[in-house]
């Protein structure tokens, strides 16, 4: 790399920086410096000169600083800080940057918490108004439907009571005497109406099909109402026929003919007698159709009349089994571990006799034998103390001495270990029981009864709700359950 090349100094550039570092105290005469002032030497003397102060210039410097800070921090305006660095800056800035972004995220959750509420209580308010406006839409078709049936109603009605004036009016007495038959009734045996009864407790289907069944039935039997109404007013009249059969027996006879009138007589009279046969059998199936009516109706109050008593009984033995149940975990829970602990005992002193009895008979049976086989007094007493050897007198004695305590000690225990003889009831604690259970099953019964007729009120809801849902799912057009 070359040399840096420096221009030659001159005589105001060396007399000015070296003012400049004797007003700092330089230690350096005009000739001396002059003398070093060349080449790069000078270049950095130069440098010194310009950029290097006093103490005076620089604490006049930090104070223009310090009062420039003071002005800053007082002052709301941005300005460069001179006194930080880039870094510093940059860090400030980044710390600035995370707080805002942190107090933002803290916002936003704020807001989306807010919205999320909101969308859901607007979705609450949705599905209400969803329900309020298909239950309005269900008001008013089960209106408009109530309104069409009670509009056809009125009709049908207007027109039966016009058509039955319209029938009392044309129809009058006639000439022969009789009057013309009676119109047709609206009850008949196709279509009777029934009072109002409670229905039995059916299924939701077979509800729904029954009334549609019913409707279809009053249906039917208002249009074969319309139709023999209809027939009957376009029947001929009553003195009609008469004269078409004098005119066919005058046209038969010819004109004139003296016994025209008395074939007609005999037609009637044998028509009239046709009519009566016909009538009598079926007089006689109704008879005998109500008497049978009236057979399967008595015969059904008995049956009925049965299963009430049947169902009562089992509702009484259903009572007593809970009362038996009942006494018998009582006496379980009560009485079962004192008879228990009796009966083991009991149990344990019978085992006792048992090898007590064992024992005699044992010992019987050896006395046999030795009596069978005599040996002598001090042999035998040896053989029943079970000592073996030849043994004294003395030992002899001792042993049995011990047997004796033994069986003395073991008879007394069992004797004090025998349960006294139970002493007998009192029996006024037995009228006591019997009235307190007597008491406690009326109640048991009364309140049974009470939760079987909420149970059936509850059954007659429930279906009469069931029924409404759907109507109402059909009117909707949805689809049933």
């Amino acid at each position: 790399m070359p040399p840096k090349k420096t221009s030659a100094p001159t005589d105001a550039g060396i007399f000015s920086s070296y003012s400049s570092l004797s007003s700092l105290g330089a230690p350096i005469t005009l000739e001396d410096y002059t003398r070093i002032y060349k080449g790069p030497l000078a270049d950095a003397l130069q440098f010194l000169a310009e950029h290097v102060v006093g103490r005076q210039a620089a604490a006049n410097a930090r104070a223009s600083l310090f009062l420039a800070q003071e002005e800053r921090a007082k002052s709301n305006l941005k300005q460069p800080d001179t006194t930080r660095s880039s870094g510093d800056k940059a860090v400030a800035r980044l710390s600035s940057a995370k707080k805002s972004s942190t107090l933002y995220t803290s916002q936003l959750g704020d807001a989306e918490a807010k919205a999320h509420a909101t969308r859901a209580q607007a979705d609450g308010l949705q599905k209400k108004l969803d329900e309020k406006r298909r239950l309005l839409l269900l008001l008013q078709v089960l209106e408009a439907k109530q309104s069409l049936r009670t509009k056809r109603i009125e009709e049908m009605t207007r027109m039966i009571e016009d058509l039955r004036r319209e029938n009392c009016q044309c129809w009058p007495v006639s000439e022969m005497g009789n009057r013309r038959p009676p119109m047709p009734s609206l009850v008949s045996t196709h279509f009777q109406i029934t009072p109002f009864q409670n229905p039995p407790e059916m299924k939701p289907t077979e509800a729904l099909s029954s009334r549609v069944s019913n409707t279809r039935d009053a249906v039917a039997g208002l249009h074969n109402y319309t139709i023999r109404l209809s027939r009957f007013l376009k029947s001929p009249a009553p003195g009609e026929g008469t004269f078409r059969l004098q005119r066919a027996i005058a046209r038969r006879l010819g004109p004139g003919h003296p016994e025209t009138a008395q074939a007609l007589d005999q037609c009637i009279l044998y028509a009239r007698t046709l009519a009566d046969q016909k009538l009598q059998p079926n007089l006689q199936t109704q008879s005998a159709n109500i008497r049978e009516l009236e057979a399967k109706t008595h015969s059904n109050q008995e049956k009925a009349q049965k299963l009430q008593k049947l169902a009562d009984l089992s509702t009484a033995l259903r009572l007593l089994c809970e009362h038996h149940v009942s006494s018998i975990a009582d006496f379980t829970e009560n009485a079962s571990h004192p008879l228990r602990r009796s009966l083991q005992e009991e149990s344990r002193l019978s085992k006792d006799h048992v090898d007590i009895s064992r024992a005699a008979i044992a010992s019987d049976n050896r006395l046999a034998k030795l009596s069978e086989n005599p040996l002598s007094f001090l042999t035998l007493v040896t053989q029943a103390c079970r000592m073996q050897g030849s043994v004294g007198a003395r030992a002899i004695l001792a042993e049995v001495e011990r047997i004796i305590r033994h069986a003395h000690r073991r008879a007394s225990l069992l004797d004090a270990g025998r349960l006294p003889r139970p002493a007998g009831v009192d029996p006024s604690l037995i009228d006591e029981y019997r009235s307190t259970t007597d008491a406690a099953h009326d109640r048991a019964t009364k309140l049974l009864t009470r939760k079987a007729e909420k149970a059936v009120m509850g059954r007659s809801l429930a279906s009469d709700v069931e029924a409404l849902l759907r109507e109402s799912r059909v009117a909707l057009g949805l689809p049933t359950m």
